[in-house]
């Protein structure tokens, strides 16, 4: 069964600062990978990327480009199940290959 992480920020992100939605770098019902890029966010000062806190299915996107967001403002939300809880997507691109050929 799927479970819903809310999308946010931690309260040191923002450092007081005022943000808001540049751009969602993934669209909607995509999947995305635990530490992946998936938003950027503009302060007066710097533009940040905010990755996906773990694996799964963007399910929700609740502010958009433009929106002013604070460290309690929900972003999103990423529907993730027991296949995408348990496993590492980084295990199969970094395990050694077995050449069995001669």
């Amino acid at each position: 069964m799927s479970q819903l992480i809310e999308i946010t920020l931690d309260a040191d992100q923002l450092e007081g600062t005022e943000a808001k939605v540049a751009d969602w770098l993934v669209a909607k019902g995509s999947t995305v990978c635990k530490g992946a890029p998936i938003l950027e966010l503009e302060t007066d000062k710097v533009t940040m990327e905010i990755c996906a806190p773990i694996s799964g299915k963007l399910t929700e996107i609740c502010r958009l480009a433009g929106d002013e967001v604070t460290t309690s403002t929900i972003l999103g939300r990423i529907a993730a199940n027991d296949e995408h809880e348990h496993s590492d997507p980084t295990l199969k691109e970094n395990s050694p290959s077995i050449n069995t050929t001669q």
